[in-house]
């Protein structure tokens, strides 16, 4: 984190580009401050592998300069990839070891709603979508 910046989170409001998409959005946030004020920002943001993890209504884990919600920014080193989910996702199922990191909670909790939404796509049996929430408990 820059010096001088907050760390926060965010509730995303407005829908985001598709996945891998590469331009400028303008992304709509509520922003809970750690002293628990909440103030609403509407920061530009470069579309990245994260949108594939983050949607509308999610919580997301941001910094900014104090006062200034539209510089918010996405705090990218607690969100992973949507490769990277994957990646994960194929150990759960017998495919190969993926280097286990430690936990961090934003990666992991983000991590499992994005797995959540492809198991309720009713592809995987009970089973392997119990494989895949413990593996991202792990670590992601």
């Amino acid at each position: 984190m820059a010096r001088g910046q907050i760390a926060a989170r965010a509730l995303v409001l407005s829908p985001l580009p598709a996945p891998g998409t590469e331009f400028n959005v303008t992304v709509t946030m509520l922003i809970a401050l750690p002293d628990g004020s909440v103030m609403v920002g509407t920061p530009s943001w470069r579309c990245t592998l994260e949108f594939g993890v983050i949607r509308t209504g999610m919580w997301v884990p941001v910094t900014l300069p104090p006062g200034k919600p539209d510089r918010a920014e996405l705090d990218g080193s607690h969100v992973p990839w949507a490769r990277e989910v994957g990646a994960v996702i194929g150990e759960a199922l017998g495919g190969p070891a993926v280097k286990v990191v430690p936990p961090d909670d934003w990666r992991v909790t983000l991590a499992l709603a994005y797995a959540e939404r492809i198991i309720a796509d009713g592809a995987l049996t009970p089973g392997q979508a119990e494989a895949i929430r413990h593996r991202i408990r792990l670590g992601v």
